[in-house]
Order: structure tokens, then sequence, then C-alpha cells
């Protein structure tokens, strides 16, 4: 093989290569020594206390309390289950930003299917046993509510 072809070949290889690269971006820093188990901090069950923003001139309601299971946390993608007391189920899609700011959507299951909302979530303890933040959903009859929230990390 001549120079031009051996430089064309490297070149091809280094386009494919670089492409698989940013592809997997997410799963390969996973695999990095240190991220793997620094994420497996997230897993697990949180007890979260949900308050409503009351309307004006309105007093606060009770505020919801519920269990949400993170279930897994591949690179900067999170996905867990909620549980609420009487609410049902719904399902968490979200992002932990380097700086461990957490960031969800989600949508509820079967008769519960039209709720669908916000959650944005910042550690207030360096071990991360304690999120705190604020949620915003659109009701069945298309109004928004939200309010703040609390996630306390349940222990084993």
């Amino acid at each position: 093989m001549d120079n031009t072809a051996i430089s064309a070949a490297l070149g091809l290889l280094g386009v494919v290569l670089g492409g698989l690269i940013k592809t997997f971006e997410d799963d390969i820093r996973s695999l990095l020594p240190g991220r793997s188990k620094d994420h497996k901090r997230w897993l697990g069950g949180w007890k979260c206390t949900w308050h409503t923003q009351p309307e004006t001139g309105n007093q606060p309601d009770q505020p919801i309390r519920d269990v949400v299971v993170i279930d897994k946390v591949r690179g900067e993608h999170i996905t867990a289950t909620g549980q609420s007391y009487g609410g049902g189920k719904y399902h968490l899609t979200g992002r932990v930003s380097p700086s461990d700011l957490v960031t969800f959507f989600y949508k509820g299951e079967s008769e519960k299917e039209f709720l669908g909302g916000v959650i944005i979530l910042l550690p207030t303890k360096m071990t991360r046993g304690e999120m705190t933040g604020n949620w915003w959903q659109c009701t069945e009859d298309g109004k928004f509510i939200g309010g703040s929230v609390e996630w306390e990390k349940q222990r084993a």
C-alpha cells in the first residue's frame, strides 16, 4: 500500500472511532474509575415531601408524601419510579449534571397518565442524602400547580 492509501485508511478509522466515542460518551465515562461507584449513591429509595404553592389568599395545602426509587443511573441519565399514597404510580426520567443538579420530567400511569411535570433538585448535604428543589405540573383540567419538594434518602 502506498502512503496515500494508508493515510486515507487511518483518517477513516479516526472518523469512525471518534463517532463511536461520541455516541457512547456517557457509557464510557461511567466505566472510568470512581464514576460508577459515584453513581451508586443516587440509587435506591427516597422519601419525598411535596409542598403546593398556595393560590393568592389561600392557605397552603397539606404536604404530599410519597416514595421515589431511583433504579438506574447511566452516565448523566437517570430513571426512577414514584409511588404516591393513593395517587398512583409515575415514571421519572432525567439527568444528573456534573454539578449534581438533578432534573426530572415525569408522567403518570393508567388513569393518572395525564399527570406530567418537571422537578429540579440540588443536594443539600455533601453526602447527597438530602435534596431540595421545586416541581411544576399541569393538572387534568389544564392548570399549572407546583411548589417546593424535599427528598431524603432511605437508609438500607
